[in-house]
Formats: C-alpha cells, sequence, structure tokens
C-alpha cells in the first residue's frame, strides 16, 4: 500500500485507524529513503488504549517522529478524520464493526455520497478516508472482497456515488489468509481526491490467485506479487501500461465509469477481465476470419508449387533408374 501511494518528504500522512502503527511506520521509512533523510509529517489515531500504547512504542522503535495524539478516543467505535488535510491516507480498519459512532465534537456531518448503514462501518471508513484528502491527495484503504460487489440499496447508492465523481481510482482484489486478524479475501481501494479525475477510468487488479502459504493458514505475497501490482498501478497512472495484463496469476484491466455503470457499480475485477477477454477474442477471431481467404489462396498456391517441385524431382530420379 504504502509503496503504491509512494510517500515523498513534506506529504502529510495519517492513519485514522492506526492499530499498531505499522503502516505509518512503512510510510514515514519510504519518505525518508526517498528524501535522503527528510521526513514526512506522520500523524495518527488509535481506537484503544492497547493500541496506541502499542503504536506508541513501535514509532518510537523505529526512531520516528509521529503525532499520534495524547491517547484514543472515549468510544473505540469511532470513525473519523480532519477533512481536506492529508496529501496520504492509509488505512487497514477493523472489520466487521456492527455499530460505530461519530465523536462527540462532531456528532453529525454531511456524508457527500451517501449516509452509510448504523450496522456497518464499511462505507464509513471508505468516506472518511475520501474527505481526509486534500487535492491531489490518495488514499489506500484495505476492506472486505464484499464491499466491492454489496447489492443492498444503501451501499450500492454510496458506491456508485464514489466512482462517478471519480473518487474510486483503483481496486486491488487480494486472497484470504493474508492477515492474522481476519482470514476473508481483502481488496485495497485507492482512492483519490473528490473532482481530481472524475471520468476517468478505473483500474481493476484481480490478485486473489497469488500469494503463497507461510504457515498452515497464513499467506504472503511475495515481492514478485507486489512488483507486478505496483507496475500495473504505475504504469496506469503514467499512461504506460497497455490493458489487459496477464502476468502469472495476476491479472489487470481498465473499466469506463459507463461499464461499471451498466454493471450495477460492482468493482469486481473479475467481472471487466472476463467481459474485456472475450471483446479481445472477438477481435482476434474477426481479423483471423478476414484474413482467411488470403490466406487459403496463398497455401493453396504454395501447395502446387511443392507439388511441381516434387514432379520435377521425382522425374530427374526416373533418369537415374536402371
Amino acid at each position: 500500500m504504502v509503496r503504491i501511494l509512494n510517500p515523498h518528504p513534506g506529504n502529510r500522512v495519517h492513519d485514522p485507524s492506526c492499530g499498531l502503527g505499522n503502516l505509518l511506520v512503512a510510510a514515514g521509512e519510504h519518505a525518508a529513503a526517498a528524501g535522503n533523510g527528510s521526513l514526512a509529517t506522520i500523524t495518527g489515531r488509535a481506537s484503544t488504549v492497547r493500541t496506541w500504547s502499542f503504536s506508541t512504542m513501535n514509532i518510537a522503535i523505529h526512531g520516528m517522529k509521529a503525532d499520534i495524539g495524547d491517547g484514543p478516543p472515549a468510544d473505540h467505535t469511532e470513525v473519523d478524520a480532519i477533512p481536506g488535510q492529508f496529501d496520504i491516507v492509509l488505512l487497514n480498519p477493523p472489520f466487521g464493526m456492527k455499530t460505530w459512532s461519530l465523536p462527540a465534537s462532531r456528532p453529525s456531518r454531511p456524508w457527500r455520497y451517501g449516509e452509510p448503514s448504523p450496522h456497518n462501518a464499511t462505507f464509513a471508513w471508505l468516506q472518511t478516508a475520501a474527505e481526509a484528502l486534500a487535492p491531489g491527495g490518495r488514499a489506500a484503504v484495505v476492506m472486505p472482497y464484499t464491499a466491492v460487489f454489496a447489492q443492498t440499496t444503501r451501499e450500492r447508492k454510496i458506491r456508485g456515488a464514489m466512482i462517478e465523481h471519480g473518487v474510486v481510482r483503483c481496486v486491488i482484489a487480494l486472497p484470504s489468509h493474508l492477515f492474522r486478524e481476519t482470514t476473508v479475501p481483502v481488496t485495497v481501494w485507492i482512492l483519490a481526491h473528490a473532482g481530481d479525475e472524475a471520468g476517468r477510468n478505473v483500474l481493476l487488479i484481480d490478485a486473489r490467485a497469488a500469494a503463497r502459504k507461510d504457515g498452515p493458514t497464513h499467506r504472503v505475497l511475495t515481492e514478485l506479487d507486489c512488483r507486478t501490482v505496483i507496475d500495473a498501478y504505475h504504469g496506469w497512472l503514467d499512461g504506460s501500461a497497455v490493458f489487459p495484463i496477464v502476468i502469472d496469476n495476476i491479472t489487470a484491466t481498465t473499466a469506463t465509469v459507463v461499464e461499471i455503470r451498466e454493471n450495477d457499480y460492482d468493482l469486481q475485477p473479475v467481472t471487466y477481465l472476463d467481459q474485456h477477454r472475450h471483446v479481445a477474442t472477438d477481435q482476434r477471431s474477426r481479423a483471423l476470419l478476414h484474413a482467411l481467404p488470403n490466406d487459403l489462396v496463398r497455401l493453396d498456391a504454395a501447395a502446387r508449387a511443392a507439388d511441381l517441385a516434387l514432379d520435377r524431382c521425382l522425374e530427374g530420379l526416373a533418369l537415374w533408374t536402371p
């Protein structure tokens, strides 16, 4: 996630649910390496006393400076981030939050893309991450795989509104058992500041068949897997990649907003990979059929020429027969 967003010195990096602080540490180290020791501004927010203590210790062990506040909020279910303040937002929130809340200091807020379900924090977190971005900012958010196709009216409308406003830039589908905290397959959503790239196509990467086993249940992405995903994203970003891409167990394609709208805002990469494979196959088939008559004429002429050459050889051999 950090290598995809590529934080640089001077960037304002934030994690609104920083857990053990691993994403903040990785972002700080990445930015420092990119800037010959110069630093990004790192901030975060822990949900519980335990995670606040561990993240504080983790950051200190790595010799970094980061502001994660003086302690967690009074309510560990709070979903919040300061709007419009950050260049990079990294977020791997707790899954399966059946209830969530807003902070007492901001007990109500407008939801630009639709009010999330009070019984599922998924789209509250996604909207919070997106709205925390400054112009030109990017967010990477880990979500359960179900978020890309959930068909409740409320979730589909929010997902659709985020797509139509250009907030959703990329979805990466990953295998199950990547995180020790959950066994479910996950996705990484790359989000942009609203309006920065409205109307641009969306990159969809399917890496569910990637990763190798690390113990009886845990799986990890190899460096090659990570490099393939990162290269696909940056190739899409700068326009140098040609899609669809198929490299080992990772595939990637793009979809227009119109295509996604026609599929009820389904963001499963496989939906569009299958469609684009069929289109590509149909186009190749039409090209082959168009060229087939000329190929048959050419092959027929070559066959006749071969027959004549063989006849001459046989006639020559007959002259030497005793």
